[in-house]
């Protein structure tokens, strides 16, 4: 992979390449289906998770605005940074959402430590990626996946590339 990264990126100083993957000691199954959280029936609350960045290109902002389509009984929970601009055009969007503003909640950012605890009763996982956007790492999926949480995730073409990619 060094050898990749200095061609592509013609760069010859000090790197460091980092293994591809997640702390299974910070990610690892929510507790799902369970008597204590069974998963929603009918009319029940559903809650939508984010985790990431909230820059262009991650989809946020056609997130929050999808939740206008959804039944008032899905909420969203972004986790994640953004700038100050950014952040104030997020807030201002839900508020434009039918109840968006009891429905949408931006929690910040927090370390991965706090993660799970931030997850806990989110009964699926959203990765609204757009296909213009920035880079999309496969960690997230990967994080998701360990968090035992159903995933949502658009569009697929991206990570069928990663996928196809990270085979070779």
């Amino acid at each position: 992979r060094e050898a990749e990264a200095r061609e592509t990126l013609g760069y010859s100083g000090p790197l460091l390449v980092e293994p591809n993957g997640f702390n299974p000691d910070v990610f690892f199954p929510l507790p799902l289906f369970t008597e204590e959280t069974p998963w929603p029936s009918k009319d029940a609350p559903v809650t939508l998770v984010y985790v990431g960045a909230m820059h262009k290109g991650k989809g946020v902002p056609e997130l929050v605005s999808a939740m206008a389509h959804l039944p008032g009984r899905f909420s969203l929970r972004v986790i994640g940074s953004a700038p100050p601009s950014i952040l104030r055009e997020m807030e201002e969007l839900a508020a434009s959402v039918p109840d968006g503003e009891a429905r949408i909640s931006f929690l910040g950012h927090m370390p991965q430590t706090a993660l799970r605890e931030a997850g806990m009763g989110a009964h699926i996982a959203v990765i609204p990626q757009q296909a213009d956007g920035e880079y999309l790492s496969p960690i997230k999926l990967q994080e998701y996946l360990a968090f035992g949480l159903p995933i949502v995730c658009t569009p697929s073409e991206l990570f069928a590339e990663k996928a196809d990619s990270l085979r070779s």
